[in-house]
């Protein structure tokens, strides 16, 4: 066995680097498919964009924040399905200015920092949040809950 090891070593090496760097391609092929929303930059938007009259949902995420990363697209999916509006802003993307009048919009219903944060609005007001990514069942049920969708 020594023998075989020695002689198919490098070999052996290098299919599994092939196979790895295939692999790693594919997945990243079928990752980069997911669609996303994409951050908005001006928190004017939410006092401009949204009608008194409807829902929307404003997510607060961070660039660098893997269960954003991960939630993005099942909101994404779920506010097309549902044809909510849908306002993503990374906190950390953000000016100075407009990541303190986004900050001082949500501190008041309990966003901290942590993210995703998720707030639903209905005539400018907040009427439900939620801390933390959620698959797409769940996202449905929180935005069930929040009357949002029937």
């Amino acid at each position: 066995m020594k023998k075989f090891w020695a002689k198919y070593r490098a070999i052996t090496l290098v299919l599994v680097g092939i196979l790895a760097f295939v692999g790693l391609s594919i997945f990243t092929e079928i990752a980069s498919k997911a669609k996303t929303t994409e951050s908005q930059t001006d928190t004017t938007v939410l006092s401009e964009s949204i009608p008194n009259d409807q829902y929307a949902v404003v997510v607060i995420g961070l660039t660098y924040c893997s269960h954003c990363h991960n939630f993005n697209p099942v909101i994404t999916k779920v506010s097309e399905e549902y044809k909510l509006p849908l306002y993503w802003f990374d906190y950390d993307a953000l000016s100075d200015s407009d990541a303190e009048a986004l900050r001082n919009a949500f501190s008041e219903h309990g966003y901290e920092g942590s993210s995703p944060y998720i707030a639903v609005m209905k005539k400018g007001e907040v009427v439900s949040t939620h801390v933390g990514e959620m698959g797409k069942d769940a996202t449905i049920a929180f935005l069930k809950e929040a009357e949002v969708i029937k």
